[in-house]
């Protein structure tokens, strides 16, 4: 049943708040495939060597995120606003403003630790991320996701406001909704697996091999050992894989998708 404020809406304003993100934002790996990033890691390794830049080229084009290395934590929580958004605004000065409860976030997400100042943080690394995409024709966009935030802990409010430059990106490129798919996701333990995921339900059909979509997820480590968890991170997951249609080839070592009994739309 639709929402009574969609009627209401047009243009930008109703693609924001009927979808989840823009397909590139999980077809592209800005979002690195871990929770968190350590020191000594090569991704941090590389960031740092890079001028605090993460650079990845894949098939479906190339991301540089500049400042923070922007993880499968920070899509989790931009995937919970996008579900919880109790209201969106548009400004004078053309931006959208998302306002949510903290409270009701933090609960949804269920990791143990997280509160207040860590969703504070979250947010700020957001606005403090400078992203520039480049799509598989060549088109360059640059962008902060969040341009402003208001931060209320006493009242439990929260509010976002979407940048001018991302909602020109998220106008011109085509976007998904997978809000009734976002709970089953953040019940995947291994945020390989949620990057995974979010990967395949970008496409209507995909088939890939294991190598290629380590690239394709921006994957940077490539010891044995490494490797090897990763493989077994798969075969654990079986189960939540073939929920979304994903099939695993284990002796060919490919993936197989193609799009069926998932609740996922595509919004041009």
């Amino acid at each position: 049943m639709q929402n009574p404020l969609e009627d209401m809406l047009d243009g930008i304003d109703k693609k924001v708040y009927s979808t989840t993100c823009s397909v590139q934002e999980i077809r592209l790996p800005l979002f690195a495939p871990v929770k968190q990033v350590t020191h000594n890691s090569h991704i941090y390794e590389n960031f740092m060597n890079n001028k605090k830049t993460r650079k990845v080229k894949t098939q479906w084009g190339s991301v540089n995120v500049k400042n923070f290395i922007l993880t499968q934590k920070h899509r989790d929580i931009l995937d919970l606003i996008a579900l919880y958004s109790k209201n969106i605004k548009r400004l004078e000065d053309g931006r959208i403003a998302l306002s949510f409860s903290i409270s009701k976030i933090l609960k949804a997400y269920e990791d143990s630790g997280n509160n207040y100042v860590w969703f504070r943080s979250i947010l700020e690394e957001l606005m403090g991320a400078v992203i520039m995409i480049i799509d598989s024709k060549g088109k360059k966009y640059y962008f902060h996701i969040i341009s402003a935030m208001k931060f209320d802990e006493r009242g439990d409010f929260a509010g976002i406001i979407l940048s001018n430059e991302y909602l020109a990106f998220y106008s011109d490129t085509l976007a998904i909704n997978y809000n009734r798919e976002i709970m089953k996701i953040l019940s995947i333990q291994s945020s390989f697996i949620r990057a995974l995921v979010r990967f395949f339900i970008s496409h209507i059909q995909v088939n890939i091999s294991f190598d290629d979509l380590l690239l394709a997820l921006g994957v940077d480590e490539s010891s044995d050992r490494y490797i090897r968890s990763l493989k077994k991170h798969v075969k654990d997951n079986a189960k939540i894989l073939d929920y979304f249609g994903i099939k695993f080839d284990d002796y060919r070592l490919m993936f197989i998708y193609k799009q069926s009994k998932i609740d996922v739309k595509f919004v041009k």
